[in-house]
């Protein structure tokens, strides 16, 4: 018979859920073992509550004679697994439950740096917009003070080594120029793209800009005063004399006077597309950098005036002051100093092109071999020293030359050597 439900165990309060099976286990055992009634709890036998009988004993024995556990202890084991089964997962729940709060507390730090590198970011991002508005302004003020500032470019061809009218006619200037303080930007480029306008070996080439850049620091320019640059190595030469070839009128390519001696010097299928617009792509060479003066031998005056004309012709398409209008800068009117000819013919101009080596005097030369070159050089058989272009044009062109070479004027040296020329031939004084 069962007990009084008062007579019972009172129900605890339950802590958790996994206590349930313990407490009902609880109170299974405490009325079994009031009551005596056997308790089975096996996976194969269900738990039977009978009224004990007086002929048994605390031990009973199985069928087959051999002593049986005694259901209490039975109940137990089968408590003590319950419970352990439950303490199992209580622990498997709280590891998966801290394994999850580590994921999401590292997802939070995730995003949380995110979000820091997102407004890291932003911040960059506002303070490089401020950059390039503060560039932009420093731009526009630099470009309302480009009408104070000179800029001096100039170019020579890389098309073998320099000789003695390159440097007195351009390389002595530019060391000139670079100390000037009035000179805010010196440019001076190896024009090596104007080289190839004619036929050419690219090896041949390739050293003769090395050997030129040689020369040029030899002489005096200087890294720190000058930029020194090779015209390929800056793209934006060829493409901004595309554009201007695009708005200058053919006749006027046509007209310019170097056009018509190289392409009557050529054979008709010699004659290249890159001859022609020549001064385009040389007129893209002194826009491109806002150029305000440029040195210019007498041959290049014609094509410095055609780069103003275009220049204007831009301007006026594009209703743009874009480029300034450059100014030449020529020789000193009174120097005589004009041109250094050629020491075979001195009608035409001393060239790097020429074939005969004896009509220039490169500047590699030794002091013997320039002596024999002067020696050579072509003169005339009219007694004394004069300078007349015209009608002594290889004795000018030695006083030319001993002017530039001392520094003295035309009329010191005509002086000095005329006092010779008086003891030599008495009748002949002036």
């Amino acid at each position: 018979m069962l007990p009084h439900p008062s007579s019972m165990h009172t129900l605890p309060p339950l802590a958790e859920d996994g206590d349930l099976l313990a407490f009902m286990d609880d109170t299974i055992f405490a009325a079994a073992s009031k009551t005596h009634i056997p308790c089975n709890l096996s996976s194969s036998t269900p738990c039977l509550l009978s009224p004990r009988s007086n002929h048994t004993t605390d031990h009973d024995t199985s069928d087959d004679g051999m002593m049986s556990v005694p259901p209490l202890e039975k109940c137990e084991r089968r408590k003590q697994q319950i419970r352990d089964a439950s303490r199992r997962c209580r622990i498997k729940q709280r590891t998966e439950v801290m394994t999850l709060r580590a994921r999401v507390a590292e997802l939070e730090a995730r995003v949380a740096a995110g979000e820091k590198l997102q407004r890291d970011h932003e911040m960059r991002q506002r303070q490089v917009e401020l950059l390039e508005r503060e560039i932009a302004g420093l731009r526009v003020e630099l470009y309302k003070t480009k009408a104070a500032t000179k800029v001096v470019f100039s170019g020579i061809q890389p098309t073998g080594v320099p000789h003695l009218g390159n440097y007195c006619g351009a390389v002595s200037k530019w060391v000139t120029l670079q100390q000037q303080q009035t000179t805010d930007v010196s440019l001076y480029s190896i024009v090596d793209l104007h080289a190839i306008t004619l036929p050419y070996d690219p090896s041949t080439l390739q050293a003769n800009i090395h050997g030129l850049l040689a020369s040029l620091l030899g002489c005096g320019l200087d890294p720190k005063k000058s930029i020194l640059f090779k015209q390929s190595d800056i793209v934006q030469h060829s493409e901004l004399a595309w554009l201007l070839s695009c708005v200058t009128p053919l006749s006027w390519m046509q007209r310019m006077t170097q056009f018509k001696q190289k392409s009557q010097q050529k054979d008709s299928n010699a004659v290249s597309l890159g001859l022609l617009s020549y001064p385009a792509l040389m007129a893209a060479d002194v826009l491109l950098y806002k150029a305000t003066h440029v040195p210019v031998g007498e041959d290049q005056q014609q094509h410095l005036e055609l780069a103003r004309m275009i220049a204007t012709t831009f301007n006026d398409r594009f209703q743009t002051n874009l480029f300034p209008k450059p100014i030449p800068q020529r020789d000193d009117p009174n120097d005589a100093l004009v041109r250094i000819m050629s020491l075979r013919d001195p009608t035409q101009k001393m060239s790097k092109s020429d074939i005969s080596t004896q009509s220039r005097i490169d500047l590699t030369d030794s002091p013997d071999v320039i002596v024999k070159k002067i020696r050579k050089a072509q003169t005339d058989a009219i007694p004394g020293i004069s300078y007349d272009k015209a009608g002594r044009p290889g004795v000018s062109n030695l006083m030319s030359i001993l002017s530039a070479v001392t520094g003295h004027s035309v009329d010191d040296i005509q002086g000095q050597y005329g006092v010779h020329i008086a003891y030599v031939y008495p009748h002949r004084t002036h």
